[in-house]
């Protein structure tokens, strides 16, 4: 069965999401979520996965007539988690943690995405892994987070 691009699409989004969900404890949360873009209110202890949300997929279409069309797609995700911390420096290292768990999954994965189409299988691998750690002043809380950006390339 030929199926679209959005259904190959989805199914590496959600072969992601399938991996941080089951792995909630090392990452220090609770939930796993997609969305369209950052939040501006966020649910501590929660992981946003964002894709195309810094750029666009880029697609290399192969020759011939294809209905849909067959092309490698390269496109970025971005992984965010947030947690929340009374101060600074108590949350500074077991954020950093958690963003590194997360370049730690995808390692064990070889770098792969493997997501179920069902009747087939569509393959997506993790190049250029950045990580960031930040953290904002909200009351007299502090809300820490982590990002990691990757780029998944199709074949």
């Amino acid at each position: 069965m030929t199926h679209t691009t959005a259904e190959m699409f989805d199914a590496l989004v959600d072969a992601l999401i399938a991996l941080l969900a089951a792995n909630l404890e090392v990452l220090g949360a609770t939930a796993v979520v997609e969305g369209d873009e950052l939040p501006s209110y966020v649910d501590p202890g929660t992981i946003y996965v964002v894709p195309l949300v810094e750029g666009e997929d880029e697609i290399t279409f192969h020759g011939g007539r294809h209905e849909p069309p067959q092309g490698d797609h390269r496109f970025p995700i971005t992984v965010a988690g947030f947690h929340s911390h009374r101060d600074i420096s108590s949350g500074l290292r077991p954020t950093r943690t958690h963003g590194f768990n997360c370049l730690d999954l995808l390692g064990v994965q070889d770098m792969v995405l493997a997501g179920d189409l069902g009747d087939g299988t569509v393959m997506g691998e993790v190049y250029g892994p950045r990580l960031s750690a930040g953290y904002m002043r909200i009351g007299d809380r502090v809300l820490h987070f982590w990002m990691l950006k990757i780029t998944v390339e199709t074949r």
